[in-house]
């Protein structure tokens, strides 16, 4: 395969410390062959075990309010952690589950290449996943 195939590249986030190194391979693989880097973060929807408190939890995850924080979250995100590469990255905020939200982003930008972090875990969690 070579180095022109890679167009676009896809990193999806949970804005956490395990995410950090995915990134950065991923930032060097777009300085390295020129691809577009994007960065999803999958804003799962909210499923309430109580019936009642359901609604109004669905509710304040859509306001407008929370919908802006994310989207600063994730701004400020990107500046600590790809501050040199920055301004090149686009970035997406999904309300779907994060493995359909992968898999439909990666469909619609026709992404080439999947570069994700794991959950952080060792052991015997590591090997059973």
């Amino acid at each position: 395969m070579s180095e022109a195939s890679f167009q676009r590249i896809l990193v999806p986030t949970d804005l956490s410390d395990f995410a950090v190194p995915a990134m950065h391979w991923a930032a060097m693989l777009e300085g390295q062959l020129g691809a577009k880097l994007t960065l999803l973060f999958a804003n799962e929807p909210y499923v309430p075990l109580d019936v009642l408190e359901g609604p109004a939890a669905y509710a304040l995850q859509n306001t407008p309010a929370f919908r802006d924080r994310l989207a600063r979250e994730m701004r400020d995100y990107v500046a600590a952690h790809l501050s040199a590469i920055a301004p090149r990255v686009e970035t997406r905020i999904v309300d779907e589950a994060p493995a359909r939200a992968i898999l439909d982003a990666a469909a619609e930008i026709d992404a080439d290449l999947i570069v994700m972090a794991t959950h952080g875990r060792s052991g015997w969690q590591r090997v059973v996943l």
